[in-house]
């Protein structure tokens, strides 16, 4: 496999768990995380001898030398998470999550065209439910801050605005 992979929110469950099977596969990882919700975690201490990380605070602009150029895949899963946030603190939620995919997806405009997944989480489980993916009622109605609206409008609009193919 030679596969050069970028995995923003690298140091969070699924990142790493991606990471660790990538690098099974024998990919080259490249992990992005700015650690704002403390953790590095004896997971995350395991494979640190197997990939690169690099501490980024994707809320401000990537800077042109902090990451390669030759990435095969980009995985976007750097995020705010929890529905207790997103009821707690919607604004930040939002800032912090369309900045984030914004600067990606600016960073990634400069370079060569690569697949690239942008991934959601839990907080929008409404639309499995709709497609009948999972089995559960859906509220009738959604009162900001709903944690699905605001990450809905974090991970899927900025995505469609920027006139990706790719989320």
């Amino acid at each position: 496999m030679d596969e050069r992979v970028l995995i923003t929110g690298g140091a969070g469950f699924i990142g790493l768990q991606l990471a660790k099977a990538l690098v099974a596969q024998g990919a080259q990882v490249t992990l992005v995380d700015n650690f704002s919700r403390g953790r590095n975690d004896q997971d995350l201490q395991e494979i640190l001898h197997k990939v690169t990380l690099v501490e980024l605070d994707l809320t401000q602009p990537i800077p042109e030398n902090a990451l390669r150029n030759d990435y095969t895949h980009i995985y976007h899963m750097a995020a705010v998470v929890g529905v207790h946030v997103s009821n707690q603190r919607p604004e930040f939620v939002l800032r912090t999550n369309v900045l984030a995919t914004i600067n990606v997806l600016d960073w990634c405009s400069r370079r060569n065209p690569v697949p690239l997944c942008f991934a959601s989480t839990s907080e929008v489980y409404a639309g499995s439910v709709q497609l009948g993916l999972a089995l559960c009622q859906l509220p009738r109605a959604f009162h900001w801050p709903s944690p699905i609206l605001v990450f809905h409008a974090t991970r899927i609009y900025p995505a469609r605005s920027w006139g990706s193919n790719s989320v």
